[in-house]
């Protein structure tokens, strides 16, 4: 029987519901999948044929120490994603990359570790009303900031803008009108192929950090199935093919542009939800591409 390990985090040590679909398509082929923390120390890790990464939620607050699991594990057994990809991944300058292929991603500014800025005239250059401030190293909506271009609320983005600076890079973007009503597009693929889609309410507050998926009640950001357009779909695609390659697994968070036109908001290769649930189907693909990579 073939040993996979489900890569998971110290405050999910378990599965998630997306995990559970996974592991019973897994266990129909023979393959005994069991849930390991990556700061475990005691984890054997060689002991494995496949480890997947699947919930390590918090990798972005440690990603040196991240980085350095992964390279350790992917010299013992087979990692997937891989660690080609996971690195590209896991800043998210990733995104200036793909702009720099002809991806069509949120217009973004893109600051770095130790700069000076200054908020007030990078809105007004843009000409943006709203703007979300993320730290380069981040997931979910840990240390995220919506702000209005009003005096109060653009002092305290100033302020969150230095304090990420202090330790790391960071990206400033539009806050789109168009996620009101069109609302951000979840687009899942498995090998390569476009599987199933969800679409996400907003749950963004003027002025407020926001706390990370895992402690935020179930439903908040509202993921409902959803059948991805064609250009949604056709976009989601250029950026997977802009990526480096090798990933079994992928989530393409889309939106559009405040002239309909859809754009990459995230490319998710390391640890994203991939809304199994949508698409009946979708668990056993899933396994299946999981084996055959490790089989390879």
């Amino acid at each position: 029987m073939t040993d996979c390990l489900f890569v998971t985090c110290e405050e999910l040590p378990g599965f998630d519901p997306d995990d559970e679909l996974a592991a019973r398509a897994l266990a129909d082929l023979g393959v005994r999948v069991r849930p390991a923390v990556w700061t475990d120390a005691s984890v054997d890790w060689g002991s494995a044929d496949l480890c997947v990464l699947r919930s390590t939620w918090d990798y972005h607050r440690r990603p040196s120490e991240f980085a350095a699991w992964v390279d350790d594990v992917s010299q013992r057994t087979h990692l997937v994603n891989p660690p080609s990809v996971v690195r590209w991944n896991a800043h998210k300058f990733y995104l200036r990359d793909l702009e720099q292929r002809g991806v069509p991603v949120v217009p973004s500014e893109w600051l770095e570790h130790g700069t000076a800025v200054d908020l007030p005239a990078l809105l007004a250059r843009r000409n943006w009303r709203e703007a979300v401030i993320k730290p380069a190293h981040g997931g979910s909506a840990h240390n995220v900031m919506h702000v209005r271009r009003d005096p109060a609320q653009v002092r305290e983005g100033s302020a969150h803008v230095r304090e990420l600076l202090e330790t790391g890079d960071a990206i400033v973007q539009p806050y789109l009108e168009s996620i009101a009503t069109h609302h951000e597009r979840a687009l899942v693929f498995i090998d390569n192929q476009y599987s199933h889609a969800v679409t996400k309410a907003p749950f963004m507050h003027a002025s407020q950090r926001l706390g990370d998926r895992a402690s935020m009640p179930p439903g908040t950001s509202g993921e409902v199935p959803v059948p991805a357009t064609g250009d949604e779909i056709a976009v989601a695609t250029a950026a997977l093919r802009a990526s480096p390659p090798g990933h079994v697994y992928a989530r393409v968070d889309v939106v559009r542009d405040d002239g309909g036109r859809p754009c990459i908001l995230e490319v998710e290769l390391i640890e994203p939800t991939l809304y199994l649930y949508a698409e009946p189907s979708a668990p056993s693909r899933l396994a299946r591409a999981i084996v055959e990579r490790g089989a390879a």
